[in-house]
């Protein structure tokens, strides 16, 4: 579950294999802090140990971004809607 607050208009989940090879497993390329949701896998993956699991997410600061309040106030970070944040939260299961 991607979070970050209005200004938040992109965010990607990607796993980096240990033979080098990458795969996106959730790409949100037009986040919206009005719709949040979770994303579960129809069926569970097996993420092989040593995999890396990254997650990147973008802002957009500017006036031509129709979900900023204020693109003349320095943001910094925060809890409240009109500071900003970003999470990736995902659920994980170890395997014996």
């Amino acid at each position: 579950m991607p979070h970050m607050h209005l200004r938040g208009v992109s965010a990607k989940y990607v796993a980096t294999y240990t033979d080098g090879k990458s795969e996106t497993l959730l790409s949100v390329p037009d986040y919206d802090f009005g719709w949040q949701s979770i994303y579960p896998f129809a069926e569970p993956r097996n993420i092989p140990k040593g995999t890396k699991l990254t997650f990147t997410a973008r802002w957009d600061n500017s006036a031509d971004n129709p979900r900023n309040p204020d693109a003349k106030k320095e943001i910094r970070w925060g809890l409240q809607t009109w500071d900003e944040m970003q999470n990736g939260w995902m659920e994980v299961v170890w395997k014996k």
